[in-house]
């Protein structure tokens, strides 16, 4: 099974090596999933991204450097239209550059491409209002409101209906297509665990100065013991003690979290 990863990016070369990094300790091809990882670089500082694409090109399928830049909604779109003009997997994953994975990820992936659904988030956001809670793939999920792009899961289908009906704008691109796909009767899901860890402090939406109030957490995340003795955790943690940051600080959890997954299992 083929998916292609799309990372929309723009000057954030530091936290673009981390995602790779986490990304470099998962086993897709364990589960049968074979990877291509191509970067829409949104005309970065010409000499960081020289120096970042001389000793990272083998990590990318592609590498897209826009002639101008289009900023963060016109990237996105970009994206999605240069996969379905120029690949040919079946799925499309819309990675982020402030995105770091948990190892769990490739399995519960792998159970989704099998059911060939036509979307689904693996980022459970704070930001975006829950409706209710359920089971698919084998995996806990929970309808949302809205979705965000980043974290989400996209069948060729889905994403060539979106750009034929839900124009680009510079804001909410992702709102408006979540809308698009409520209005025509499917129901937007998210995993109920989180895959993924926003640690972008410097983003259009989301900065340290609202990291109390309305940033973007990723709603029941956590890392393994296994996975934090491992080099790139460390990394991670250097990261964020230089932004007087915890790792706690980005994550929502609690005990009821397990106490629902539970219960929805019993109902199941």
């Amino acid at each position: 099974m083929e998916i292609v990863f799309g990372i929309a990016h723009y000057n954030r070369f530091e936290l673009l090596s981390l995602c790779l990094g986490f990304f470099d300790n998962l086993d897709f091809q364990k589960v049968g999933i074979t990877v291509k990882i191509n970067l829409y670089d949104d005309m970065s500082d010409k000499e960081e991204y020289d120096a970042f694409v001389s000793t990272n090109r083998h990590r990318f399928h592609r590498v897209i450097r826009n002639k101008k830049n289009k900023g963060s909604t016109g990237n996105i779109y970009n994206m999605y239209t240069d996969f379905l003009e120029n690949e040919t997997a079946k799925f499309f994953f819309n990675l982020d550059s402030d995105l770091v994975v948990s190892e769990a990820f490739p399995r519960v992936l792998m159970n989704f491409l099998k059911s060939e659904i036509g979307h689904i988030s693996f980022y459970n956001s704070s930001s975006h209002g829950r409706k209710t809670l359920g089971i698919l793939c084998y995996e806990p999920v929970v309808s949302k409101e809205h979705l965000g792009s980043a974290g989400t899961l996209f069948s060729r289908q889905c994403l060539a209906d979106i750009i034929t009906n839900v124009p680009c704008r510079e804001i909410a691109f992702d709102w408006d297509w979540s809308k698009y796909l409520i209005q025509s009767g499917k129901i937007i899901y998210c995993t109920y665990r989180s895959y993924f860890l926003h640690i972008g402090f410097n983003g259009d939406n989301n900065s340290l100065s609202n990291l109390n109030n309305g940033f973007d957490r990723a709603l029941n995340f956590y890392f393994s013991r296994k996975e934090k003795l491992k080099p790139t955790f460390k990394e991670l943690q250097s990261y964020l003690s230089r932004h007087n940051v915890s790792e706690r600080n980005l994550v929502v959890n609690s005990l009821r979290f397990y106490l629902q997954i539970f219960f929805v299992w019993i109902k199941a």
